[in-house]
């Protein structure tokens, strides 16, 4: 018997079970449990459970940014050297402008309209597959202190940054390719936020010692004291040797 005759022939006679009394239950069950080959007990849990109406399927919301939008927001995104979504959607329509103006772009009105009414989480979504196509994950490291990140003020792009030299921007860049297995160069670049100086130092591994090291040679290149360093939450940044050698 097909399951979905099963079914059916459990619907039928389910009621009629319930109702009936204990001689008439064991016969109705002894002759469901031979025509549907159910054993005894699973007979009894299957007559005596309730039926479960399915829920419809949620309905999917119609696709608000078609193929045009997206290719509009990714030719944005290249010509902007693939910044992050925080910074790309605010100046949108300056690249957008600048494309069409130059022959790169040419949109209708209302895929105009939508790209540039584009919320950053959704500009994200729409780019996470083209960021992540074919590159595979780095190695893992050892994760930072949830204690020590805790004491760390966090700070946006969008910060007003301070209007005089010795506030640095320290990034740390993996030269790995396509493939993050093995040894390779490590680019860690202090850039002061008001006056662009800029050092740059090659490490060989990506971990707090070799930070900590790079770092205390840049604060003698750079001609103004280092009064604060914005980084990332890496883990070869947030460490309790590289905060005990920071100023302040």
């Amino acid at each position: 018997m097909s399951l979905r005759a099963r079914r059916e022939l459990c619907d039928s006679i389910k009621e009629r079970y319930r109702k009936s009394p204990r001689k008439e239950k064991k016969k109705i069950l002894d002759e469901f449990a031979s025509a549907a080959g159910y054993h005894r007990k699973h007979a009894i849990r299957t007559l005596g459970r309730d039926s479960v109406k399915k829920k419809p399927a949620a309905l999917r919301a119609p696709r608000l940014y078609n193929k045009d939008v997206q290719e509009a927001l990714v030719s944005a995104w290249k010509a902007a050297n693939c910044i992050c979504s925080k910074r790309l959607v605010p100046y949108l329509r300056a690249f957008v402008e600048s494309l069409e103006r130059h022959g790169h772009l040419s949109l209708g009105a209302e895929t105009r309209r939508l790209l540039l009414s584009m919320s950053t989480s959704t500009a994200d979504r729409i780019l996470y597959r083209i960021r992540h196509a074919g590159t595979p994950r780095p190695s893992k490291r050892a994760p930072s202190s949830p204690t020590l990140k805790k004491l760390i003020p966090v700070r946006t792009f969008s910060d007003s940054a301070e209007n005089r030299p010795g506030y640095i921007e320290a990034d740390l860049v993996w030269h790995c390719g396509a493939y993050a297995g093995g040894s390779f160069v490590n680019s860690f670049v202090l850039t002061d936020v008001d006056t662009g100086w800029t050092e740059c130092f090659a490490l060989l591994y990506k971990d707090a010692d070799s930070v900590i090291k790079a770092f205390k040679e840049a604060r003698k290149r750079f001609p103004f004291e280092i009064r604060g360093l914005d980084t990332d939450n890496g883990p070869e940044f947030i460490t309790y040797k590289l905060l005990r050698v920071l100023p302040g």
